[in-house]
């Protein structure tokens, strides 16, 4: 999705909320935080449900849903993509 609004050179604010278990769930980490200082736009957050010890991790934790509840009470006036 990101990939698709940056190839339509659409810039309406965007949050790219991932949800994953332990870090190295999340496969292209890399990817998506280059992504977000490149697109001034979008806004990435990733969530960790069950991060490990050594995962190091000083981001969100908890579920995915509740993390984009907590952060986005009313939807009223967003889109959801994809």
């Amino acid at each position: 999705i990101v990939g698709q609004l940056e190839h339509e050179g659409n810039a309406r604010p965007a949050a790219f909320y991932w949800g994953c278990r332990a870090r190295a769930d999340l496969y292209q980490l890399a990817w998506a935080a280059d992504a977000a200082r490149r697109l001034p736009w979008l806004h990435f957050i990733p969530v960790l449900s069950e991060p490990r010890a050594d995962d190091d991790w000083t981001g969100r934790t908890g579920l995915v849903h509740e993390a984009v509840m907590a952060d986005l009470p009313d939807l009223a006036g967003h889109q959801r993509l994809g």
